[in-house]
């Protein structure tokens, strides 16, 4: 072969000496053996190895470039110069190496090349131990090694050529990076032997030209893997490197199981053996009288006490659902005094069987009852069923309302019943609230341990009344089947501080062990975490390189599913053994010692000083004595004494907790402000040390929800996992026309393969190279969720290579057999609220789809082989799917007909669409072609309610191939395509692994192909309606004149007919005209034949307010007639009688991200960009933008990066008139908060704020 063809000797004859070398490259090759000696030592002892030095130069003043590569051989210790390879670039004529860039970054790049053709040449006579290219430019280096992305297509080739060595040379290539210009010999002589060449003073020293062209014209994607060992038997290579391969060829037989497709994890509560477990759990009930700034104080207490449960009363919080590291905290609303709360352990679980926490979420529980003084819950989990309840009775001096209040328990909690209620251990005097109590729980089968003794050891009372005496007021009841035995307890904790003013309420604990009469189990979704930062450092790169190089592919017989369970187990192990994250890794604590340590000893105190808390009520009593007996019992001297210390603790205890509640805000935002001092020199290093903090993410957001509540489609509750996993897969099941199905079942359908409608005609370029397959996965997005088998995408980007290589005979088999491994086939669907309407309503919920990583980037790598016909095959205005084409572009197109109506006083209207579940109602088979069978489509169409008859227009479109083929898509994509969107599913996270929904419509947004697959539909659906548009003539007629602009005169320029704009699913129309009555007529036509086009395609237009509208300016003679037409009917909408339909009217609509209305952007936009942008600058205006502990020009970055960012639209505005001038000041003010100082006493600031004269406007 040419490549392996020995260069003639020129390269060996070169001489250094003739060129003008700095000192240090001299002292080096004076220190220098020679070649012979060091070839003979390493061809005898084994140890040649190769460095070749690369560097390009290029002249800006003379525009001429060149190249140069020096060799040095070494063996053991000793070096030697062994020649150097050189060649002009530009400024030669007849130069192969001429193409189009950066003429410095391109030479580097034919540097490195030269230098592996010449490796290439010299391997029929050495062999090397090692070959290293050093380079001083990371662009071409690092692309070159495979570590960064190819800039362009000749990167690529040398990248191509790169793995071609690797496997040709069989001994380890290195790349080394060796900084410019630092006096390194070698490089330094490499610069001067590119300079020379570049001047065309070398001239004999060039790669020849048959291993140039080579390298440039032919395709070299395909040579390193059908040089690959590991790769023989697993593509099916022939003689001369062809794939031969039978399309019908039969796998090896092999059965997926269910938690091979949905991994899950059963944990067992109980022993199976058994038929009852030991359950244990401790219980607190506490009055925390607030609970403002002390959760994270009273959790680390709980903590210390060991408990499962919390159940507080007069918590004075909002009501919702909070999940902190420690605890699951629920609340109702307390209307200014009350709330009660539930909190459940996360770490130690509902309660612990057979020494195994039992841990549960959110979604096990079902609200029962929520009021200001009473919270119900009930909790499935592991076919268990319990209910606890946190509950504040009114005392005694509220009758009624107490009485309210225990029949409101009675009757929620009356299923459960039977048991003793109170024991034998009395405190105080009972009275009517007590026994009515005691009869309620008698009633409802539930006991109280505090009031045993045999259970409960220490004092009783919970509370002490403001004028001192004590009372028993806090219980913890328990009832069900739980069956206690003796090693239950109850116990006061007067060493939990509650953070408060006053200390006149303690928490009681009780402690249960028990047995109940059954077992079970808890099975849920598979979802690992491992160590992301790990896996991209530089340890784990190795790592990970080292063991995805190893893997050998299983055999190209192998049935897809099962090698993809091949290499999902193999990259599992390899995660699970180095990079699994610990449940309990420590996380930033940003409570100082001192503040734990205060609370020590303010506790010590405490209970030092226990014995004086009812000193007065006992002088008190004293002093009555002493004043009926007329004796002196010391009363004045105890005062005295005993007053002052009481007094002295009292205030000591006072300023501890002032200084606590203090101490824990100060520390937190002193945490804040040193992550962001430490965060680097650059903004977008703070940004991301805050956001691994946990700031400016999910901290940003509001942390309490609303109490977990969904309805299902009766308007019900649902009460348990299982029916909320069955409710998501009916829901988001309807939507893409889905069937829930068993997981087993599901598996042992037999594989239908996808119908076939044309002869496939296979391309190199159509297969997976390694480059494509290394391209996608360093666009694999990092931190985001995995897919159903946990990889992430960091473990693909952490070695792109080795990764490709390990994958490329999957992808490969995927696609040349037509058949996708049925794991890539589905995933996970996260429900997300859309922070509109109920959140109990299914309907107030989209849809998230996860899936496979590695399945993602199959699905990219076709995906990307079909841009040029999306970008071509689209009308000029349809955006979105296409690369490089801003959003801006479609908004632009509607605001220019607004101004240019408004300047040429004509009226105006513009029809904004907006669809339904746009992406889910679409049929795929109108994109792709016949997937499975006719029934299948014609089922979907009638899911759709499409008019019968548009079906068998529809029918016609999909038996000739879909848009794709009329768009000339490849027939071996499109059917590579018809595979992947076949025989889909999805799960919901709420299940166990045991029922999916298949689903057979929808774009499946998530996926790569989803946007290509709607634009493709949608792009018909405009098409028909551009057409019957023109013909009626709705359109305006535009005139298009490269010198005029957009909006040439009549008569002057190319006609081209304005239709509409569209970006991904949202189209708009506009339409002006002189007459308003004829503007009317030709609008409400045109909305008529959207709707019914629409319609006719299967999409449901979204006719709520605020989506499908039409924005109307009238203006000129006729006006008041065209309104009066047209609006008299009463709401300002057109009724569509042909279409059945009614369209709202609007002045003014939010169009892809501004407010458009009839003279364009105006007040509404300007108003709303300058809430958004103060809104962005106040969020974190005291730990960034405002902290003068960072430096200016870093927080004015952060400022561009955070603010400025939210002014995305300005290129649309015209920079004139008074909205503008509005939309400046705003933004001005924000950059005066930025540069002015904050004062040192701002309310001292405040208060003489009024003697300040007035800002000047900001210039």
């Amino acid at each position: 072969m040419t490549l392996y063809r020995p260069w003639a000797p020129q390269w060996l004859q070169f001489d250094p000496t003739t060129l003008d070398l700095p000192q240090c490259t001299v002292q080096a090759l004076q220190d220098f053996w020679p070649w012979t000696t060091v070839l003979k030592e390493g061809a005898d002892h084994g140890n040649l190895r190769i460095r070749l030095y690369t560097d390009g130069s290029w002249t800006e003043t003379s525009r001429c470039g060149g190249f140069a590569v020096i060799l040095v051989l070494e063996s053991g210790t000793h070096s030697s110069f062994f020649g150097a390879v050189c060649a002009q670039t530009q400024g030669k004529q007849d130069s192969l190496w001429n193409h189009a860039g950066p003429p410095a970054l391109r030479n580097e790049q034919y540097a490195i090349a030269s230098a592996m053709l010449w490796v290439f040449q010299s391997l029929p006579f050495l062999a090397y131990q090692a070959v290293t290219f050093c380079f001083d430019c990371l662009a071409a280096g690092l692309a070159a090694s495979g570590a960064w992305t190819p800039d362009c297509a000749l990167m690529q080739r040398i990248r191509d050529l790169q793995l071609w060595l690797e496997q040709a040379a069989g001994t380890t290539i290195v790349f080394e990076h060796v900084k410019a210009h630092s006096e390194h010999p070698m490089n330094e002589l490499a610069d001067r032997v590119a300079k020379a060449a570049a001047r065309g003073h070398l001239r004999d020293y060039e790669p020849p030209v048959e291993a140039v062209q080579l390298i440039l014209q032919e395709d070299l994607s395909w040579i390193a893997p059908t040089l690959d060992l590991r790769q023989r038997e697993a593509i099916p290579f022939a003689r001369g490197g062809l794939v031969q391969w039978e399309p019908d060829m039969n796998f090896t037989p092999f059965q997926l199981e269910a938690h091979h497709v949905i991994p899950t994890t059963t944990k067992y509560v109980g022993r199976q053996a058994s038929s009852s477990m030991q359950v244990e759990c401790v219980a607190v009930s506490l009055n925390v009288q607030g609970l403002r700034d002390k959760h994270r104080y009273l959790e680390e207490q709980f903590d210390e006490a060991h408990c499962n449960l919390v159940f507080l009363q007069e918590t004075k919080s909002p009501m919702g659902v909070c999940s902190s590291k420690a605890y699951l905290r629920l609340g109702t609303d307390h209307q200014k005094h009350w709330g009660v709360g539930v909190w459940v352990s996360k770490t130690r679980g509902l309660f612990t069987a057979d020494g195994s926490s039992v841990q549960v979420t959110e979604q096990d529980m079902y609200v029962v009852k929520e009021s200001p003084r009473l919270l119900v819950l009930e909790i499935t989990t592991a076919g268990l069923r319990f209910v606890i309840f946190a509950g504040h009775c009114p005392h005694t001096g509220q009758r009624a309302a107490a009485s309210q209040f225990i029949e409101e328990l009675r009757d929620t909690l009356y299923p459960l019943r039977g048991a003793h209620v109170t024991g034998n251990l009395q405190y105080g005097d009972t009275d009517a609230t007590g026994r009515e109590v005691a009869a309620a729980l008698h009633d409802l089968g539930m006991w109280i341990p505090s009031t045993f003794s045999s259970y409960h050891k220490g004092d009783s009372f919970t509370y002490r009344h403001p004028q001192g005496q004590l009372h028993r007021l806090d219980f913890v009841v328990q009832g069900g089947k739980l069956e206690v035995c003796q090693a239950a307890s109850s116990v006061l904790l007067y060493e939990l501080d509650t953070g408060g003013a006053s200390d006149d309420h303690w928490a009681i604990r009780a402690h249960f062990r028990g047995f109940l009469p059954q077992t079970g189990e808890q099975t849920k979704i598979w979802r690992p975490q491992y160590d992301r930062v790990r896996l991209l450092s530089q340890e784990g790169k190795k790592l990970v390189a080292e063991a995805t190089q190893a893997y050998q592919p299983p055999p190209w017989s192998t049935n897809p599913d099962e090698h993809c369970h091949h290499f999902t187990s193999y990259v599992q192990a390899l995660l699970e053994k180095h990079f699994l994250k610990q449940p309990n890794a420590p996380r930033a604590d940003y409570i100082p010692e001192q503040t734990w340590q205060l609370r020590t000893a303010k506790l010590a105190l405490k209970y030092k000083t226990r014995h004086r808390s009812n000193l007065w009520s006992s002088l008190l009593v004293r002093a009555f004595l002493q004043w009926k007996d007329d004796a002196d019992f010391g009363v004045s001297r105890l005062i005295v004494k005993h007053g002052f210390l009481y007094q002295l603790a009292s205030t000591a205890i006072g300023v501890a907790t002032n200084a606590i509640k203090k101490g824990i805000r100060n520390a937190k935002a002193d945490y804040l402000r040193t992550v962001v001092r430490q965060g680097g020199p650059r903004p977008t290093d703070i940004l991301c040390h805050l956001k691994r903090a946990g700031v400016g993410g999910k901290k940003t957001r509001q942390p309490q929800r609303q109490l977990p509540l969904l309805l299902d489609a009766a308007g019900h509750p649902v009460r348990t996992r299982k029916d909320r996993d069955l409710l998501w897969l009916r829901h988001f099941g309807k939507q893409e026309v889905g069937q829930i199905e068993e997981v087993k079942a599901f598996l042992q359908r037999e594989h239908q393969p996808v119908c076939i409608d044309q002869e496939l005609t296979w391309q190199v370029e159509d297969l997976p190279s390694l480059g494509d397959i290394e391209a996608v996965i360093r666009l694999a997005p990092k931190g985001r969720a995995a897919g159903l088998d946990g990889i992430p995408a960091e473990v693909l980007r952490a070695a792109p290579g080795h990764m490709a290589a390990a994958l490329q005979s999957l992808f490969t088999k995927a696609s040349l057999m037509l058949r996708q491994p049925l794991q890539w086939r589905g995933g996970l669907l996260y429900e997300c609220w859309k922070q509109s309407g109920r959140r109990c309503d299914p309907a107030s919920h989209r849809s998230l789809f996860v899936s496979s990583v590695v399945g993602k980037c199959l699905h990219k790598l076709t995906r990307r082989k079909i841009q040029t016909v999306v970008n071509e095959g689209l009308h000029e205005f349809h955006l979105g799917a296409r690369r490089g084409q801003p959003v801006q572009y479609p908004a632009a197109y509607i605001l220019s007909f607004i101004r240019r109506a408004h300047a040429q006083s004509r009226s105006i209207g513009i029809l904004f669409l907006d669809a339904e579940a746009a992406y889910y109602r679409i049929c795929r088979d109108l994109a792709t072609g016949l997937i499975e069978t006719d029934e299948t489509v014609t089922a979907i169409f009638k899911r759709f309610n499409i008019p019968p008859e548009d079906l068998h227009m529809l029918m016609q479109e999909v038996q000739e191939g879909g848009m794709m083929a009329d768009l000339g898509v490849p027939a071996t994509i499109r059917h590579m395509a018809k595979d992947l969107h076949a025989n889909t599913w999805f799960i919901s996270p709420h299940g166990d692994g045991a029922l999916l929904s298949r689903t057979s419509a929808g774009s499946r947004p998530g996926e790569s192909w989803a946007d290509a697959i709607f634009s493709f539909v949608f792009g018909r659906v405009l098409a028909r309606i551009t057409e019957i548009a023109r013909g009626e003539d709705l359109l305006d007629t535009l005139h298009a004149d490269l010198a005029e602009g957009p909006f040439a005169t009549k008569g002057g320029g190319d006609e081209a007919c304005a239709s509409d704009a569209t970006w991904a699913d949202d189209s708009s129309w506009a339409i002006t005209d002189a007459s308003p009555l004829r503007l009317m007529a030709r609008v409400t036509r045109l909305c008529s034949v959207v709707l019914g086009q629409c319609q006719s395609y299967g999409l449901v237009p979204n006719l709520k307010p605020g989506k499908t509208a039409l924005l109307v300016r009238l203006q000129g003679q006729g006006a008041k007639q065209a309104r009066k037409h047209y609006f008299d009917h009463g709401p300002r909408s057109v009724c569509l009688a042909d279409v059945a339909l009614e369209v709202e009217v609007t002045n003014h609509y939010k169009h892809l991200g501004g407010m458009v209305e009839t003279t364009g952007y105006g007040g509404c936009e300007a108003k709303r960009r300058r809430a958004i942008a103060s809104t962005a600058f106040d969020k974190g205006k005291d730990l960034l933008y405002l902290n003068t502990t960072i430096p200016i020009g870093t927080r004015s970055s952060l400022v561009n990066i955070a603010v400025t960012a939210t002014l995305h639209n300005l290129a649309l505005w015209t920079p004139a008139g008074p909205q503008w001038e509005k939309l400046c000041q705003g933004y001005a003010r924000l950059v005066r908060r930025l540069l002015t100082r904050p004062p040192p006493h701002p309310r001292r600031f405040r208060a003489c704020g009024h003697r300040l004269p007035p800002a000047s406007p900001f210039g």
